[in-house]
């Protein structure tokens, strides 16, 4: 998905020089009322929204470089800058993450670098394409309720 090295940042750093790919997807977010009916088994519920998710895959990296990325990683939130993919536009958004875990297999064998990881960033508000799109999607989906 990277556009070139300076197409993802966070909080205005650029992290592509750590990344070996990002991943753009879309995360439903359901209502409570959304699940199974127990004696139909028909599903039912309100979708609130799809919100851009961004799974970033990180390469190995030093002890110095991972104590660089880890406070912006560890944050409540993000703000992140990127090229979209859809659109080819540079958007910022708002983004909450996932927790993330890292090996370092290679310690007893004095390498000064762990193994790669992902972390995942979600939008914090959704994103319509459009007003008519939304009203579309809401009135399919009521239609098989």
């Amino acid at each position: 998905m990277l556009i070139n090295k300076n197409s993802f940042k966070i909080d205005g750093v650029n992290f592509a020089p750590y990344l070996e790919k990002i991943k753009y997807g879309r995360h439903k977010i359901w209502s409570s009322d959304t699940g199974r009916n127990n004696l139909s088994g028909k599903y039912t519920g309100t979708l609130v929204g799809n919100f851009p998710k961004f799974t970033l895959s990180f390469g190995p990296l030093t002890q110095a470089q991972l104590e660089y990325v880890s406070p912006y990683l560890e944050k409540a939130q993000q703000t992140i800058t990127y090229v979209s993919p859809k659109t080819g536009t540079t958007k910022t958004i708002s983004t909450y993450s996932g927790d993330y875990e890292y090996e370092n297999q290679n310690t007893l064998d004095n390498v000064d670098e762990n193994e790669p990881f992902e972390i995942s960033f979600i939008a914090r508000t959704k994103e319509w394409l459009n007003e008519s799109t939304h009203s579309n999607i809401q009135r399919k989906f009521n239609y098989f309720r």
